[in-house]
């Protein structure tokens, strides 16, 4: 069973530092008073053979930092080249790297866009499930203890870390293949284990919930595939009155801000958006969690020198 890792002193990156802010928040809770752990995101990486090349050191900077755990959140490279097989595996052997347990979510690039190539999407998504989904675990040597939508959604995890509530869902970009065979299925799948994980930080009263996904999901625009989706995750944020965060990928470049409003155009406050870096950048993002602060969460950008990674 893992512990909590001890709480992450780093020097200050390069570029912007975020922290997400609640106002009007109540006390900490008491039981996370004392909990401070760090844990590395970063997602649509290795799109160009340059940055194939400089991803280890980007493993070796995260692997430098004592993190509880990363995730990626999609995009593994450029289809049609992160379609094949022997890329699916080359990448897993990549995340074998990590010092942390990483939990992975899939992107478009490794699916639903290879019909550029050639492939057949749907077979590329039993493939990807096969390749990085078959056990329970987030990776096959490191057990995070996540569970997993199975049988037929196994991308979709979700594990507790400290007092806080972590999650993954399968939402791609490309408009998540809306209007393929699939989608309809896989969306009532998400909007589940989207309410089932609320349900369960509601239970173990969480003091916070993370949401991990790929696609940008559009905030502030009339969007048919994401809609949905953000209209739950808006009405569960509300409900559940203290800080969600959602951290997504398919964009240019970081960013945390807070984009949702509710059905009075007010800002939603507990509500925070942690954008990880897009396919330009071989860098990383570093989420640390403090329950001594009311703020909970910070997002700081971790920028790799591509010469050395060095602390």
């Amino acid at each position: 069973m893992m512990r909590c890792s001890r709480p992450l002193w780093l020097a200050m990156a390069t570029g912007m530092s975020a922290i997400l802010l609640v106002p009007g928040a109540s006390t900490p809770d008491a039981r996370a008073a004392s909990v401070s752990f760090s844990f590395g995101l970063i997602g649509d990486q290795r799109h160009t053979a340059d940055q194939r090349s400089r991803f280890p050191n980007l493993v070796e900077d995260m692997n430098g930092a004592d993190l509880a755990f990363a995730v990626h959140d999609g995009g593994i490279g450029l289809d049609p080249a992160a379609c094949a097989d022997d890329y699916y595996l080359e990448t897993r052997s990549l995340f074998d790297h990590f010092t942390a347990p990483l939990i992975y979510t899939p992107g478009d690039n490794e699916w639903t866009d290879c019909g550029s190539g050639g492939y057949e999407p749907r077979e590329r998504l039993a493939a990807l499930r096969q390749r990085f989904f078959a056990s329970g675990s987030s990776d096959h040597r490191r057990n995070l203890r996540a569970t997993r939508q199975f049988p037929d959604y196994p991308e979709n995890a979700r594990w507790d870390f400290g007092p806080a509530t972590f999650a993954t869902l399968h939402v791609v970009g490309s408009d998540d293949a809306i209007g393929r065979g699939e989608f309809a299925a896989r969306r009532a799948a998400n909007i589940q284990w989207l309410n089932g994980t609320f349900d369960h930080a509601e239970r173990k009263r969480s003091a916070a919930v993370v949401v991990i996904w790929h696609a940008d999901p559009r905030f502030g625009e009339d969007a048919p595939p994401y809609n949905q989706l953000r209209g739950t995750l808006r009405a569960r944020t509300l409900r559940f009155g203290k800080p969600v965060v959602l951290v997504h990928g398919g964009g240019a470049g970081f960013r945390v801000d807070k984009p949702m409003v509710d059905d009075r155009g007010q800002r939603v406050h507990n509500f925070t958006r942690a954008q990880t870096f897009g396919p330009r950048d071989v860098h990383w993002v570093q989420g640390t969690f403090d329950g001594a602060e009311t703020d909970l969460f910070t997002f700081r950008p971790q920028t790799v020198d591509p010469r050395s990674t060095s602390r």
